[in-house]
């Protein structure tokens, strides 16, 4: 038997058509369902199972938003954004770094690291430049992490490592061996 999710909304609303060409709408499936039932008893006619035939009217014309009865499956998330990766990656970093200070590199390593990043491909625009929030969040989140070290105008985020670039390249973070890290990468292991 099929379900209609109610948690979504069917094109062109609530309704149900009789047989008789009678157009039955409300707010739910529920109720259109009653509204059917009291019809046929005013019309005299067998009132039959309306919840059953409005959903499998309904399912008819909205087979993507049905499912099987005992076999719902929730519908995937999407991934999070960049943008939100990154953001938890600064905060994560601030968490973890609240206890001990943060190890940095020279200035000219985070200068020749940002020149890596800058012209690298997973070097990605977040998004954070037309949201207000966005752009107040990632700034507080860099300060704290980075203190007034240089910010690299150029860089975003890293859509492999979900990394704020801009604080990264200042990190003194340990080298990882990752296949889809381009070969370039000054955080991958080369071996």
């Amino acid at each position: 038997m099929k379900k209609f999710n109610t948690n979504l909304y069917p094109s062109g609303g609530y309704f149900f058509r009789d047989e008789d060409g009678h157009v039955h709408r409300d707010k739910s499936w529920v109720r259109v369902a009653a509204r059917l039932a009291e019809y046929r008893k005013r019309a005299g006619k067998p009132v039959g199972r309306p919840l059953d035939e409005v959903t499998a009217q309904a399912c008819q014309r909205n087979p993507s938003m049905c499912y099987e009865e005992g076999t719902r499956v929730s519908p995937n998330k999407p991934p999070p954004s960049l943008k939100a990766r990154v953001l938890m990656w600064l905060n994560t970093m601030l968490t973890e770094n609240r206890k001990l200070p943060v190890a940095t590199v020279t200035p000219a390593e985070a200068e020749s690291r940002a020149q890596i990043c800058a012209t690298c491909p997973a070097n990605t625009p977040m998004g954070v430049k037309s949201c207000a929030t966005c752009r107040q969040a990632m700034k507080t989140l860099r300060q704290e992490l980075i203190g007034s070290r240089k910010r690299d105008q150029r860089l975003e985020g890293c859509s492999i490592l979900a990394v704020d670039l801009a604080s990264a390249v200042h990190l003194d973070e340990v080298r990882v061996t990752r296949a889809d890290l381009p070969a370039h990468c000054w955080r991958k292991i080369v071996q």
